[in-house]
């Protein structure tokens, strides 16, 4: 059963203001019943992240039916219809077409923009699901329902979802056709802005870099049609088939083709989007993002361990064949011609914020812009530039972790009654295993990425608490680390909704992998 919240929203005259809304999420922000969820408040709307399993079913389809019905029992208890759902990836090894009719059967027809992730989840079922709906607030913004293709010609039905004094209304317009991705675009009507929410971008999955090609050239249709460009992108999941192998490298060349004229240097907007990369075991390449202009300062975090992301020192192709954790090969050896050419590097900022244009309208304490994490492992710069895995499992022995950064962020005290075994002098914690150690030293980063103080040194006057994070994707590599991992995160994270999936990530020594979205508050003034 899902707990029964009075949730006035979008079938009420009078919605909630961001305090109450605030207050809600709290109560909000517990499991229930297979769901787990948080609230964000925007000026005129509000974005509910739900993370879902389903609480019965044997096959695929069965187990994504009941992850449908609990969510729709959730959102009619809160008062808020099923086509208020403007994003959703599925997480399982089932093949789309397995799970397009039980979708399509659930929103009679029109599925929202739907990633679907080759990604068994961690615990129990096979399936698991993410759901991102909008409230509004008011009659403050319109909703609608889009899609793009690489073909023109033809001519779709675009479902317009209109809040009128907090009265649902759809009407359905004909449009030329340019869709295989599906999006929502939210617009305000009295505050300027545009945001769109988009996934299931691929290219197919014949060539991972044909499949990364149309995966972005979707985007740049989708960005261009609503008269934005990939400077306006707040964040980005890329899912890439045995991304072990040469696939991320092909991959990232592609992205840095798109990429390049939109970030140009010497460009007001020259920096990268918070993004994580990230393996699946099919399906090509897929791409979830979302992107947004408007008046909002948009500021790219750098992390001062870490080296940024295109300032890594050059890396070469080896000459041997890449095999996946099972043992199966997944590239063949590179010819003698391809061994030593230089690798393409990855183009993303550790965390992105969307920050109020004007802070001093903001009270201390009170939100000051919306935080996106980018896909975070345990890797450091080293001086001459580059990547470095601290805690590599080849080599690793038993030994204390450096955590000063989040000891600062949760507290000594709190970080003792998670049972973990500290130093007596405080600031480093014990890992038994590699796993562990790379969960800590990650979050430790998660940490410092977060901190004020280097907040500050990206002229944010802001802080964010972990019970700020809104939401997060682990990423667990090994099945026998599985529970090792949920163990830290579960009680170093609390309440926060997570996602736990097996998969590849981006570099074979690497072990686990976490990305977030939260709130940056404002700081006192000193």
């Amino acid at each position: 059963m899902v707990e029964k919240h009075v949730f006035p929203g979008a079938r009420q005259e009078n919605p909630l203001n961001p305090a109450e809304l605030l207050e809600l999420s709290k109560t909000l922000n517990k499991s229930s019943g297979g769901i787990a969820f948080t609230a964000t408040a925007h000026t005129s709307f509000s974005e509910i992240k739900f993370a879902v399993k389903p609480t019965s079913g044997v096959g695929f389809s069965m187990q994504l039916n009941s992850c449908l019905k609990n969510l729709e029992t959730a959102l009619s208890q809160m008062g808020i219809p099923k086509e208020m759902v403007c994003q959703q990836s599925i997480y399982s090894m089932a093949t789309p077409q397995e799970l397009e009719a039980t979708c399509a059967r659930h929103f009679f027809g029109s599925t929202p923009p739907t990633s679907y992730i080759a990604e068994p989840p961690i615990g129990g079922f096979g399936l698991s699901c993410e759901h991102l709906v909008l409230m509004p607030r008011g009659g403050g913004i319109g909703i609608k329902r889009r899609q793009v293709t690489l073909e023109a010609g033809s001519n779709f039905e675009e479902t317009i979802i209109e809040n009128n004094n907090a009265r649902i209304t759809k009407t359905a317009v004909e449009h030329e056709k340019y869709g295989m991705a599906k999006y929502t675009v939210v617009e305000g009507k009295n505050e300027k802005f545009k945001r769109i929410y988009a996934a299931g971008l691929s290219g197919g999955t014949e060539d991972i870099e044909d499949s990364a090609r149309g995966a972005f050239e979707l985007q740049k249709m989708i960005l261009e049609k609503e008269g934005m460009d990939f400077i306006h992108i707040l964040c980005q999941r890329n899912f890439i088939e045995d991304i072990d192998g040469e696939n991320y490298h092909a991959f990232n060349g592609v992205r840095r083709i798109f990429y390049g004229n939109a970030f140009t240097p010497g460009h007001l907007h020259n920096d990268w989007p918070a993004a994580t990369g990230i393996g699946q075991d099919g399906n090509g390449v897929v791409i979830t993002f979302i992107a947004e202009q408007s008046g909002k300062r948009r500021v790219c975090v750098d992390n001062p361990g870490q080296t940024r992301s295109d300032s890594y020192a050059g890396e070469f192709q080896a000459t041997q064949a890449v095999t996946k954790k099972t043992g199966m090969q997944v590239g063949m050896p590179i010819s003698h011609v391809g061994a030593g050419k230089p690798v393409n590097r990855p183009a993303f900022s550790r965390a992105l914020i969307l920050a109020a244009s004007d802070p001093s309208s903001v009270d201390a304490g009170d939100v000051l812009g919306e935080l996106f994490i980018s896909g975070t492992a345990s890797i450091t710069g080293k001086k001459e530039g580059g990547r470095h895995i601290p805690y590599s499992p080849k080599d690793f022995t038993p030994q204390y972790v450096n955590i000063c950064e989040l000891e600062k962020i949760v507290g000594n005290d709190k970080l003792k009654q998670c049972g973990l075994k500290i130093h007596e002098y405080g600031g480093k914690i014990f890992a038994e295993t590699a796993v562990e150690a790379q969960t800590l030293d990650l979050i430790n980063n998660i940490a410092r990425l977060i901190s004020p103080e280097n907040l500050e040194g990206h002229n944010i006057n802001g802080y964010a608490r972990f019970d700020d994070l809104k939401r997060l994707w682990v990423y667990v590599k090994n099945p026998q680390d599985e529970g090792k991992v949920q163990q830290l995160c579960g009680k170093i994270f609390g309440e926060t909704p997570i996602t736990y999936v097996k998969a590849d990530v981006c570099y074979s020594d690497l072990l686990v992998e976490i990305g977030g979205s939260g709130a940056i508050r404002k700081k006192d003034k000193d």
